[in-house]
């Protein structure tokens, strides 16, 4: 590279300063018409020199954009290696953390099947279960004395009442219209109230007959018959009835609607039992 200074000029180097103006005033004709006629013709002193100028400051702008790049570079490639560096170390500190929780979770699910199933005997004949008639009345003492909790009334005796609801087809035949309001109304799609039932706890009022909150009461619905049972009140949509005898373990749960429609009857428990 060449390290002289920009701006010098060598002995070839002519440079139109005042002194150069100020000598050609008295240069003769000749002189002048020689200079103009070597610069037309691309071999007059000023030019090279000025294209000498150009050249070197071109080649120092071009050596100082190479450094730069090449710093650049190298800064660069010094980011990307500190990046991987810190990019691996947190991946290998990632990858044994992930292990050692594997490891102990592995660790933890072989203790608990060991201790669950440790003592499991795989060679013991399979037998059936035990079968029980959960329809009697006494289950005390059947099946080394296990007591069976007989259905519910939810599960046993369901209300498949569809709830009420009219249409309005709006069909402009008459006969039409008669028909639907007949299939509509019709008495057997209505539904039968046999009991004017009030529940306000903890009282219970059905057909003006009274019963209290814990009262010894006789039920009846389908699947037990008549039950001697006690009487709770639950809220004002709900009772609940259970079998008052210590070896009966029937229970009844009743909602409003069925002591209304007479799916389950509650009687006082003076009198004789009620029979079906």
């Amino acid at each position: 590279m060449n390290e002289e200074t920009p701006g010098t000029s060598n002995s070839e180097d002519v440079q139109f300063d005042f002194k150069f103006i100020h000598d050609a005033r008295h240069q003769s004709i000749e002189y002048l018409r020689e200079e103009l006629a070597r610069l037309k013709k691309d071999n007059h002193p000023l030019l090279h020199s000025i294209r000498r100028k150009i050249l070197k400051d071109r080649t120092i702008q071009a050596d100082r954009t190479q450094r730069h790049r090449e710093r650049a570079a190298q800064r660069a490639k010094q980011d990307r290696d500190s990046k991987e560096t810190e990019y691996r170390f947190e991946n290998t500190h990632r990858i044994s953390e992930l292990m050692e929780e594997a490891t102990k979770r592995a660790e933890d699910m072989e203790k608990s099947m060991t201790h669950e199933y440790g003592l499991v005997d795989i060679t013991k004949a399979i037998v059936a279960p035990l079968t029980f008639d959960s329809t009697k009345k006494t289950l005390r003492g059947r099946g080394g004395g296990l007591l069976i909790e007989p259905a519910s009334y939810f599960n046993s005796n369901q209300n498949s009442r569809i709830p009420e609801f009219k249409l309005n087809l709006a069909f402009d035949n008459v006969r039409i219209r008669a028909d639907l309001d007949a299939i509509l109304n019709r008495p057997e799609a209505r539904r039968k109230v046999y009991s004017i039932v009030t529940i306000q706890k903890p009282k219970l009022i059905i057909d003006n007959k009274s019963f209290k909150h814990g009262e010894d009461v006789y039920a009846w619905n389908t699947t037990f018959g008549n039950v001697l049972a006690r009487l709770e009140i639950t809220n004002d949509k709900l009772v609940h009835l259970k079998g008052s005898n210590n070896w009966d373990s029937r229970q009844i749960t009743a909602t409003l609607e069925d002591l209304e429609e007479g799916r389950v009857v509650i009687n006082k428990q003076k009198g004789k039992d009620r029979t079906h």
